[in-house]
């Protein structure tokens, strides 16, 4: 159990998503907040959880954790907190828990080394943001064969993304992979700058380049 390898978990509060799986495992019963993820936070629809509630709920609890079955994104009584940017609209379901933060703001308060800290625990080189700052066209991939609607098979990808790509010249362009994906770009898209560290887009935003 992590409670036994990091006792200090059951008086820290955890900052996350209460709608992923292994979101009780981080539960101990300390307070729980709930960060941004996209605009699903703003749905209405996806604050609920629509699991069949049946028999057993409170063994199925035991077994699955304190989250299972519950209503998401801080519509249930564990989430203590919110933090939203304000995207859109704020749910009147959860508006009592929202805290409202402007990342761009906080960002721009940080010193420079403390800015290099961050972007050092996804392992980015200052030569590596030199890079690609250089760039003027950006190519945002997604794991189109994880997709729902779409499954693309990934034996696809580079026909697909070079009918975008043949519009703009390739030593202007720089291809963002997706942290969630494994195909490999570099060698499928020789020539283009790929840029494949498991960085979040959100983070690169707030450096400014100018992308086009």
């Amino acid at each position: 159990s992590s409670l036994f390898r990091w006792p200090f978990l059951r008086y820290l509060p955890t900052f996350g998503h209460d709608h992923l799986w292994f979101a009780s495992c981080l539960y101990h019963g300390n307070s729980f907040v709930v960060i941004e993820d996209g605009t699903a936070n703003y749905n209405p629809r996806a604050l609920f959880s629509y699991a069949r509630v049946g028999k057993h709920q409170k063994f199925k609890r035991i077994l699955l954790g304190p989250f299972h079955n519950l209503n998401r994104f801080g519509n249930n009584k564990i989430v203590n907190r919110i933090y939203l940017s304000g995207l859109q609209e704020i749910p009147k379901e959860i508006a009592e828990k929202v805290v409202f933060f402007d990342i761009a703001n906080e960002w721009n308060k940080l010193a420079e080394v403390d800015k290099y800290k961050i972007l050092s625990i996804f392992n980015v080189t200052k030569t590596e943001l030199k890079n690609i700052s250089k760039k003027k066209y950006l190519l945002l991939t997604q794991p189109l064969d994880d997709d729902n609607s779409l499954r693309i098979p990934s034996e696809l990808y580079p026909r697909v993304y070079k009918e975008i790509l043949k519009e703009y010249p390739q030593e202007e362009v720089l291809i963002k992979v997706h942290p969630r994906e494994g195909f490999n770009y570099r060698e499928n898209f020789k020539g283009y700058e790929v840029f494949d560290k498991p960085v979040p887009m959100e983070l690169l935003v707030l450096l400014n380049f100018p992308y086009n």
